[in-house]
């Protein structure tokens, strides 16, 4: 997958692709998705585990799903995907909840109120990976919610993180997907779920999520989706936007220089070059962040990205 040893870079900025401002996306967003280009983004989608077209295996898992959460096919379910606390990043306030947690129990309120309505609660499968390392600070989300005695009410289910149930079918049972920072946000998007994004996301406020401002704003919109059925935008417009933010950020933007060692999956490990592999003309890559150094450059700024990433074939 495209993401594996790949990183994203930026220069004297806190920005994910130092594109503070957003002129490079902006810049990107008016090129048209290509046919090309939208057959990689579904084929990385697929190796991740999303499928996008409905077919009588996809029905079936659905109507298993349903069945075994105990769900109401007759009223509208929500999902909303948790990151890991330990990741500095999901403890970062957003425009509406100081953390995480707090925005995840609000919403379990919500629920509690609005019995009409459903909601699934996805923890991060990480949660369970690596326990022995810093668990001081390696909080579960479970454990957190029995510590503040929340209530969970009859329409709220909470997935653990070693429930074999796959968070890509859990997609196709939602009327409205959440996040706080989740990348899952991004791909819901890419299938044309209605998406809110609580935190501030690398792919938030893109043209194709729902981004409040406040508390308040946030439970408006839920309400407005999930009670209402009033949804803002077009969905295949939205769902192409998502794709295109898809591309630029998988193909554009994850780098991979090729210098790391492809066959060990648990850890980055550098793999043996020569000289020749570091000279000029040798790695477009490489080339691209040592010019932006050099000149003193951007990253990313308007009509400027880095080089696409060809290592994926489209058949």
């Amino acid at each position: 997958m495209v993401y594996q040893k790949s990183w994203n870079y930026a220069r004297n900025s806190n920005d994910l692709f130092g594109d503070g401002n957003g002129e490079s996306w902006e810049s990107w967003k008016e090129q048209p998705l290509t046919v090309v280009n939208e057959k990689r983004v579904v084929q990385e989608l697929l190796l991740r585990g999303l499928q996008l077209e409905h077919d009588i295996n996809l029905d079936n898992t659905r109507n298993d799903i349903i069945k075994r959460l105990g769900l109401d096919i007759n009223k509208p379910i929500v999902l909303a995907t948790t990151g890991v606390a330990w990741d500095a990043t999901t403890n970062s306030p957003s425009h509406s909840y100081e953390n995480m947690y707090e925005w995840l129990w609000d919403t379990i309120s919500w629920f509690e109120t609005n019995t009409e309505a459903q909601l699934i609660i996805r923890v991060h499968p990480a949660e369970n990976v690596e326990m022995k390392i810093n668990p001081v600070n390696r909080t579960r989300f479970e454990a957190e919610t029995k510590k503040r005695e929340i209530n969970i009410p009859k329409n709220v289910r909470i997935i653990s993180p070693d429930d074999p149930i796959s968070t890509y079918d859990l997609f196709h049972i939602a009327k409205l997907g959440m996040v706080y920072l989740s990348t899952t946000g991004l791909e819901m998007a890419c299938l044309g779920l209605p998406v809110i994004v609580v935190g501030q996301a690398h792919f938030s406020e893109k043209g194709f999520t729902y981004d409040p401002e406040n508390r308040e704003e946030y439970l408006n919109i839920m309400s407005e989706v999930v009670l209402n059925d009033n949804h803002k935008s077009n969905h295949i417009e939205t769902q192409q936007l998502a794709r295109k933010y898809f591309f630029y950020y998988s193909f554009h933007n994850s780098i991979n220089m090729g210098f790391m060692d492809q066959t060990n999956k648990e850890s980055n490990v550098l793999k043996e070059l020569e000289y020749k592999d570091l000279l000029p003309g040798a790695n477009p890559y490489l080339d691209y962040i040592c010019d932006a150094i050099l000149t003193n450059s951007p990253i990313n700024s308007e009509n400027l990205w880095p080089p696409e990433k060809k290592d994926i074939s489209v058949c």
